[in-house]
C-alpha cells in the first residue's frame, strides 16, 4: 500500500515539474501587465471563489503541459544560457529525456495528466467540494472520494484501499487568498500543516515547502496507514526548516526572452538526530540562481551560502571514532558569461567571516584545529581566446592543517604521526594575469603583474 507515498509525492512532484511555467501561466506572458487593476477579476471587483479557483488550477495546469519551455526557448536562443543548462545536466534540445525539462508524450503524458487532474480536483473543480469564502481568503474542502478514485487509486484499488485513501485525503485543505485575477497564493494543507505554499503572478512563482510539517504529515499518514510491506519512517530528531523554488520571466518575447530560478533556503535548516550523533544547521541561503537574457547574450549563475554548522562522528584511520565539528561563515560565487567572447567573470567567490575569532572554514577534532582556510572575497576573468586568467581583486588564500589523530591521513600521507602540522598563504594583487600554457598540464605562467606570493611551513615549508 503506498497511497500515503503517492499523497505527498504527487503534491511535491507538482513543485518540480509544475514550477517551469506557472510564471507564464494565466493570463499572457512575462513583462506584460496584469488584465485587470490589481485588485479583481478585469472589472475592479476582487474573484469570486469560482474564478479564483479556475484561475489557479488554470495557472498550475498551464505550468505543467508548458513544463519549462521558456527556460528551454531561453538556452536555444543564448548560447550563454545554453552552457550553464548544460553545465547543470539539462538539455536544451529536449533530446535528454530530463522529466523537468521535456515533456513530448509518452508514458511522462500520464504523469502531467495525472498531476493536472490531482491539482483541479484539490482545488475544488470537479466532484461535490466544500467552498467558503472569509473576505478575500477561500477555503477548499475537496471531494474526497472523488479525489480518490479518479485521481489517486487505480482501477484496482480496492475498498480497503479506498477507505485509507478517503481517510487520508479528509485532512486535506486547500486555501486561496487571491490579490487578483492573475496573482496569489495557494496553500495545501493537511489539517493545519503546509504541504506546499505556492505563490504566483502573471511573470512568477515561488514553490515553498515547510520541513516540520511535512515531517509531522509523514509520520501522521504513517499512523494511518497498516500495511506490513511499507518501511518503518526513520525520520531526524530534528527536522526544520522551509525551501523555496522561485521563478520568474522578465521578457517572454521570441528571440529576446529573459527569465531566472532560484533555490533557496528561507529559514534556516536544523537536522539532528541523536542516535547517529549528528547535527546540520544552515541558515539562509540561495543555493542556486540562474538567470539569462536571450536579448543581451548573457547567463548568470550565483550561489551563496549562509552560515554552515554541523557536529558528527569521525573515525580514525584505525576505527576509533572522535568528534567531528565543521563551521562555515558562508560560501559565495558568481559567475557570469557572455554571448559575445569566449569569456567567464566569475565575482563574488570566498569564504564568508563567521564568528570573530573562528576561520571562515574552520573542522575540528576532538576540539582541535584540524583544517582551516580562508579566502577573502574575490573575482577573475576568464578568457578562453587569450588562454588568460586575470584578477580582478586581489587574491588572499590562507590555510592551516594538522593530523589530528590521523584523519587527514590523505593530505598529509600519514596515519601515525599526528603531530604533522601545515600552513600555506597565497596572494596576489589585482590586474595579476596568468596564461594557460599548451602543455598537457596546461601550465599556468605569471605573465603580467604580481607578484604571486606562496608561504608554506611544516610539510608545506617553502611553498608550493
Amino acid at each position: 500500500m503506498v497511497i500515503k507515498r503517492t499523497f505527498l509525492r504527487s503534491f511535491l512532484m507538482a513543485t518540480a515539474l509544475g514550477a517551469g511555467a506557472l510564471l507564464i501561466g494565466g493570463c499572457g506572458g512575462g513583462g506584460g501587465k496584469d488584465d485587470d487593476d490589481g485588485n479583481g477579476n478585469g472589472n475592479g471587483t476582487p474573484p469570486t471563489p469560482a474564478e479564483a479557483q479556475a484561475a489557479a488550477a488554470a495557472s498550475m495546469a498551464k505550468a505543467i503541459n508548458t513544463n519549462g519551455a521558456m527556460l528551454t526557448t531561453l538556452g536555444q536562443n543564448s548560447s550563454a544560457v545554453g552552457e550553464l543548462l548544460e553545465l547543470a545536466g539539462i538539455d536544451t534540445d529536449g533530446s535528454s529525456g530530463v522529466g523537468v525539462f521535456t515533456h513530448d508524450g509518452g508514458a511522462e503524458e500520464d504523469v502531467f495528466d495525472d498531476l493536472e487532474g490531482l491539482i483541479g480536483a484539490s482545488l475544488g473543480l470537479s466532484g461535490n467540494p466544500s467552498v467558503t469564502a472569509t473576505g478575500d481568503l477561500i477555503t477548499i474542502d475537496p471531494d474526497d472520494t472523488r479525489v480518490c478514485m479518479q485521481e489517486i487509486l487505480g482501477s484496482g484499488a480496492t475498498q480497503e484501499d479506498l477507505a485509507e485513501c478517503v481517510q487520508i485525503v479528509s485532512h486535506l485543505t486547500v486555501t486561496i487568498l487571491a490579490t487578483s485575477s492573475t496573482a496569489g497564493t495557494v496553500t495545501f494543507l493537511y489539517d493545519d500543516l503546509r504541504i506546499l505554499a505556492v505563490t504566483y503572478t502573471s511573470n512568477s512563482a515561488a514553490f515553498e515547502i515547510f520541513l516540520a510539517d511535512l515531517a509531522a504529515i509523514a509520520q501522521s499518514l504513517e499512523e494511518i496507514s497498516s500495511d506490513p510491506d511499507d518501511e518503518p519512517l526513520d525520520l531526524p530528531d530534528t527536522f526544520e526548516g522551509a525551501l523555496q523554488l522561485s521563478l520568474a520571466v522578465t521578457n517572454d518575447t521570441a528571440g529576446q526572452e529573459a527569465g531566472s530560478i532560484g533555490l533557496a533556503v528561507t529559514q534556516t535548516i536544523t537536522i539532528a538526530d541523536e542516535e547517529d550523533e549528528v547535527s546540520i544547521s544552515l541558515g539562509p541561503s540561495t543555493l542556486l540562481s540562474l538567470s539569462g537574457d536571450a536579448g543581451a547574450g548573457t547567463a548568470t549563475v550565483s550561489a551563496a551560502l549562509g552560515a554552515l554548522a554541523a557536529t558528527f562522528p569521525v573515525e580514525d584511520p584505525f576505527d576509533v571514532t572522535h568528534d567531528g565539528a565543521l563551521t562555515i561563515g558562508g560560501l559565495s560565487a558568481q559567475a557570469t558569461l557572455s554571448d559575445a567572447g569566449d569569456t567567464l567573470v566569475v565575482t563574488e567567490f570566498g569564504i564568508a567571516p563567521g564568528t570573530p575569532g573562528i576561520p571562515p572554514f574552520y573542522f575540528t577534532v576532538d576540539g582541535q584545529n584540524a583544517l582551516s582556510l580562508g579566502l577573502a572575497l574575490m573575482g577573475f576573468t576568464i578568457d578562453g581566446a587569450n588562454d588568460t586568467i586575470t584578477l580582478d581583486a586581489a587574491l588572499d588564500f590562507d590555510l592551516a592543517a594538522a593530523n589530528v589523530a590521523g584523519v587527514l591521513e590523505d593530505f598529509f600521507g600519514n596515519p601515525f604521526q599526528t603531530d604533522l602540522t601545515a600552513t600555506l598563504e597565497i596572494d596576489a594583487p589585482a590586474n595579476t594575469v596568468f596564461t594557460v600554457l599548451g602543455d598537457p598540464d596546461e601550465t599556468l605562467q605569471l605573465t603580467t603583474g604580481g607578484p604571486l606570493t606562496a608561504t608554506g611551513t611544516g610539510v608545506l615549508e617553502g611553498g608550493v
